[in-house]
């Protein structure tokens, strides 16, 4: 990827997360839905509330994102898979595997 948007800056995410997050989303189409469902309620307990509006703001972008679709082995022309789940459920893994490495204040979050 060549750029990445300005909401993603706003979580700290740099071009190499931006580009994890991308393949995440194949990965995470892989997953059962309970498993989808665990990082999603582990993502409510333990980000911080004051996010929801950044990760919405990403999830939009990303979700208009030609290259993250191509990255995630995705088809564009056919919307974010899954009503943007995929997308919620990859960031969301994403911000718990890194959220010691960021500096972000800490309350529960609700990205569903």
């Amino acid at each position: 990827m060549n750029s990445i948007p300005l909401s993603a800056f706003e979580l700290e995410i740099d071009e190499n997360g931006y580009n994890e997050i991308s393949r995440n989303i194949a990965w995470v189409q892989n997953l059962t839905q309970m498993q989808r469902q665990n990082i999603l309620e582990r993502a409510n307990k333990e980000l911080p509330i004051d996010i929801e509006s950044r990760v919405r703001k990403l999830i939009i972008d990303m979700a208009n994102d030609r290259a993250v679709y191509k990255v995630a082995e995705l088809k564009y022309h056919k919307g974010p898979p899954e009503g943007q789940g995929l997308f919620i459920t990859a960031l969301a893994d994403y911000l718990l595997r890194e959220k010691s490495s960021m500096n972000l204040s800490f309350q529960s979050a609700n990205l569903r």
